[in-house]
């Protein structure tokens, strides 16, 4: 099989446990990334403490650029480059989990000179952002307001007797 982009999606239900223990694995140059698309045990959440965000990222960076960077600080559990989903073309910025926090600190001390490509990176603290919310819009109908007012009526004044009449 060839392929254009050295990644690819991939949707798997059966040997969940077989294909994560290859996350992380060299197969034909390339490093494999296994992730679970929903997580089944809902108290497993992304460790931000062991995570980094980098930033300025050629657009045609991939992992294995990435991983060759920071495999010097210590084992990595995965990276992840954030794409754009309609060309697969990278948004610049992505993410590298370690597998203890003290990698961390030793990729934040790259900060000042570390290059991909013809770029500097910069290299941050992951942290955990709320997700935007969107406000809640009322599928009822706005209620109108009683008719308050008094309705408006020409008023003429008779001059023979004075008195003020309404049409």
């Amino acid at each position: 099989m060839q392929f254009d982009y050295p990644f690819l999606n991939g949707y798997y239900c059966s040997a969940l446990t077989a294909f994560h223990q290859k996350n992380g694995h060299l197969y034909k140059e390339h490093h494999l990334r296994v992730d679970v698309a929903h997580d089944l045990d809902t108290n497993t959440k992304h460790d931000h403490k062991r995570s980094i965000f980098i930033g300025n990222l050629p657009f045609d960076a991939n992992d294995d650029d990435v991983w060759k960077v920071f495999e010097e600080c210590g084992e990595i559990d995965s990276v992840r480059l954030v794409r754009d989903r309609a060309t697969s073309v990278g948004k610049g910025f992505g993410y590298v989990l370690f597998q203890d926090e003290a990698s961390v600190g030793l990729a934040l001390r790259m900060n000042e000179n570390c290059k991909i490509g013809n770029r500097m990176i910069r290299i941050k603290t992951a942290v955990k952002k709320p997700k935007h919310v969107k406000p809640k819009m009322s599928t009822k109908k706005p209620r109108r307001a009683k008719d308050k007012f008094i309705s408006k009526k020409t008023v003429r004044s008779d001059t023979n007797d004075g008195v003020m009449q309404g049409r």
